[in-house]
């Protein structure tokens, strides 16, 4: 049975590919992780404001204004 052969530039071609998506795919990881951390903490400020409204309303009713 014959050993495959690629081509010396096919070869470095697919290296260059293959270094390209591993810094591609690190990227992603590091904005992946950064995203999720402004979610979260955008959901907090969200919580954090909906509960002084509800606090505020809360008073009003019970106020009567």
């Amino acid at each position: 049975m014959a050993e495959p052969y690629v081509t010396i530039a096919e070869l470095t071609v697919a290296s260059a590919l293959l270094t390209e998506l591993e810094v591609s795919t690190d990227a992603a990881e590091t904005n992946t992780n950064a995203l999720k951390l402004a979610v979260a903490t955008t959901l907090t400020h969200k919580q954090t404001a909906e509960n002084a409204v509800a606090k505020k309303f809360d008073f009003l009713l019970l106020a009567g204004c």
